[in-house]
C-alpha cells in the first residue's frame, strides 16, 4: 500500500508533463483565438472601408487641374469664344416647365455632384462662313468646339471607368451643338438631327476626372448634310475616343 505522504516514482514528472502540455494547448488556443479575432477585425474594417468608399461623397477632381486646363483653353481659343452655357440651361428649364421633360445630358446628368460636375465650352469659326451654295459640291466646314468636361463616379461601366454609352451620348449631344453652329453660320434653317454616329474607343476614360472633347464640322453637302468628327482626350493628351457623324438639317413638322 502506498501512503499518502510518499511519492510515486515518475508521478511528479508525468504530472508536470501533463500540466505543461495543457498550458501549451491553452496558450496555442489563446493565440489562435487572438489570430482569429485580429483577422475578423481586419475583415470588418476592410468591409466598413469599402462600404464607406462606395457611399461617401465623391472625391473632387483636382480643382487646380480643371481650372488650369480651362485657363489654357481660354488662352488658346480666346476668352471671347467661351460659351455661356447658363443661357442654354435657362432655355432648357423653360422647356421642362412647358413640356414636363428633361434634357438627358444637360439636365438629367447634371443633377448631383457625381455625374457631370463642370463644363467649360469654347466655340469659334475657321475659314469662310459664307452661306452654303445650292450645288452638289461639298463645302468645307468652319465650326470648331473645344469642351472640357469634369465627371464624378456615377457614370461608370467598369469600376472607375466611364461608361462607353455615356461617352457616345455626350459626343452625340456635342456634335449636335457643332452641327447647329455650322447651320447658323451658313444661314440654313431647320433642326439638326443625327443620321449616324460612329464611335471608336481607343483607351479607357477614368471617372472622377476631366477630359477634353474637340469637335469640328468637316464639310457640308447639299445644304442639308453636315459631316463632323470629334476626339476625346484625357489629361495627358492621349486620344481615348474618336468619332465621326452625319447630321441632317431638316424642318420638323409640328407635334400633334
Amino acid at each position: 500500500m502506498i501512503g499518502f505522504g510518499r511519492a510515486v516514482p515518475g508521478l511528479q514528472d508525468r504530472v508536470r508533463h501533463r500540466v505543461a502540455a495543457g498550458v501549451a494547448r491553452a496558450a496555442a488556443g489563446a493565440a489562435t483565438a487572438a489570430t482569429r479575432h485580429r483577422l475578423a477585425a481586419a475583415v470588418a474594417a476592410a468591409t466598413a472601408a469599402a462600404i464607406a468608399a462606395a457611399t461617401a461623397p465623391p472625391v473632387a477632381c483636382d480643382d487646380d487641374a480643371f481650372t488650369r486646363w480651362s485657363s489654357e483653353l481660354r488662352e488658346r481659343c480666346g476668352a471671347a469664344n467661351e460659351v455661356d452655357t447658363s443661357a442654354a440651361n435657362e432655355h432648357l428649364a423653360e422647356r421642362a416647365a412647358q413640356h414636363g421633360d428633361l434634357q438627358f445630358i444637360w439636365q438629367t446628368l447634371r443633377q448631383g455632384e457625381r455625374r457631370i460636375k463642370r463644363v467649360a465650352m469654347f466655340r469659334w469659326l475657321e475659314g469662310d462662313p459664307t452661306p452654303a451654295p445650292d450645288g452638289e459640291a461639298p463645302v468645307a466646314g468652319c465650326t470648331r468646339l473645344s469642351v472640357l468636361v469634369e465627371v464624378g463616379n456615377e457614370l461608370n461601366g467598369h469600376p472607375g471607368v466611364v461608361h462607353g454609352g455615356f461617352t457616345a451620348a455626350l459626343l452625340d449631344d456635342l456634335l449636335g451643338w457643332t452641327a447647329s453652329s455650322e447651320k447658323r453660320a451658313r444661314g440654313l434653317d431647320g433642326a439638326s438631327l443625327t443620321a449616324n454616329l460612329n464611335v471608336n474607343y481607343k483607351r479607357p476614360l477614368y471617372s472622377d476626372g476631366a477630359f477634353l472633347v474637340e469637335l469640328r464640322a468637316d464639310r457640308i453637302e447639299k445644304r442639308k448634310k453636315v459631316f463632323l468628327s470629334a476626339t476625346v482626350k484625357d489629361s495627358k493628351g492621349r486620344v481615348c475616343v474618336e468619332a465621326t457623324s452625319l447630321y441632317i438639317i431638316k424642318k420638323l413638322p409640328p407635334q400633334s
